[in-house]
């Protein structure tokens, strides 16, 4: 479904991979139940090869978590570090079948665990409690979402842990952690469906969304920007459509860096981005305002074949006089084309002082 369904990235194959490991771990743990049952020195060896590939696989699982949830380069110091713990876990596991460091299983097929079990709990743990480090502090693609949810989610598979751990007939980890890798994946498909392919920011649904949400008479005023990025249509027509593309990227990125601690950043049309955020004077909006256009004029002056320039109007909520984020928005979408208005009116007359 990952395949299918989602852009493949890095992100999105170390899923993949991740999940193929789980089945894999979890069919391991259905063998091993069933192992139990034969006897004989065939199916003692078979269980200590289920065993050893169980416990050498499963730290390798939260492992990938990992970089699936901060994709980046694999290869580094840091993470070259970070994998010591799975290579000692691989090393001890593998050496198990005959040191019983971790598993040991006798001659009449008897299943028991080694004196040194609780390392590989303890790598386990190691792995998710980063897991949930890097999820509560790095949910850049999640913008604006509780890294509530991601504490939530990455404890699944440790209360898993701790249960199998102290009741070891109950198999419940890997389950838990389908559980996991499920929810996360579903969580991940809504959130992509929330963002505009091009530029990564929300799209206009997510922006209808948060409307709808602002309507609530318990919600707080909020103050809403709107943008225009002027002479689109013409640079796509005189320079092609990919460049224009490319300034809509700019745009967004620009936009997401200005106003990204305050609100959201949301492209709600072709060329017409919005951004939702608390409510402030109008002192802090034409400081902002400003900061975007200090952040134009350094972009401007990058090599590029065309000049950014965005229209813009903001207004904020007053619900306590009855003026609704509808009628913000509204205002504030007038404002923006006011000054689109008067802009193009300026370039005119200096156009014609140019001439004459």
């Amino acid at each position: 479904m990952a395949k299918r369904h989602v852009r493949l990235n890095l992100s999105n194959s170390i899923y993949i991979i991740v999940s193929s490991l789980t089945l894999a771990i979890i069919l391991l743990d259905i063998s091993s139940v069933f192992v139990l049952q034969g006897s004989g020195r065939i199916w003692v060896a078979v269980n200590k090869t289920i065993n050893a590939l169980g416990f050498a696989l499963s730290p390798a699982v939260p492992f990938l978590i990992y970089f699936y949830i901060m994709p980046q380069k694999i290869v580094s110091k840091k993470n070259l570090a970070l994998a010591i713990p799975l290579l000692l876990n691989l090393l001890i596991s593998l050496l198990s079948c005959s040191t019983e460091w971790l598993f040991s299983v006798t001659d009449q097929n008897i299943y028991s665990r080694g004196p040194l079990s609780f390392l590989y709990v303890f790598i386990c743990l190691f792995y998710f409690a980063i897991d949930i480090y890097v999820a509560a502090r790095n949910h850049i693609q999640f913008k604006g979402e509780n890294p509530f949810f991601f504490i939530l989610l990455y404890s699944l598979p440790i209360l898993g842990i701790v249960m199998q751990y102290y009741f070891k007939d109950v198999l419940v980890i890997w389950g838990c952690v389908s559980l996991m890798l499920l929810m996360y994946y579903v969580y991940s498909l809504e959130i992509q469906n929330g963002l505009d392919t091009l530029t990564k920011i929300k799209n206009r649904e997510s922006f209808e969304q948060e409307m709808h949400y602002l309507l609530g008479p318990e919600k707080k005023d909020s103050t809403i920007f709107v943008f225009d990025l002027n002479n689109l249509k013409n640079n796509n027509d005189t320079l092609g459509h990919p460049l224009g593309d490319a300034m809509l990227i700019t745009v967004a990125r620009i936009l997401d860096s200005c106003f990204k601690d305050i609100g959201n950043v949301y492209r709600i049309g072709g060329d017409e981005f919005c951004v939702i955020c608390k409510a402030m004077n109008n002192l802090q909006a034409q400081n902002r305002l400003s900061l975007l256009q200090d952040t134009l004029t350094l972009e401007n002056k990058k090599d590029h074949p065309y000049s950014l320039m965005l229209a813009h109007g903001f207004a904020t909520s007053k619900k306590s006089s009855g003026f609704g984020i509808e009628e913000t928005f509204s205002k504030a979408d007038d404002l923006m084309y006011a000054y689109k208005a008067k802009t193009k009116a300026l370039l005119s007359t200096n156009q014609i002082n140019e001439i004459t």
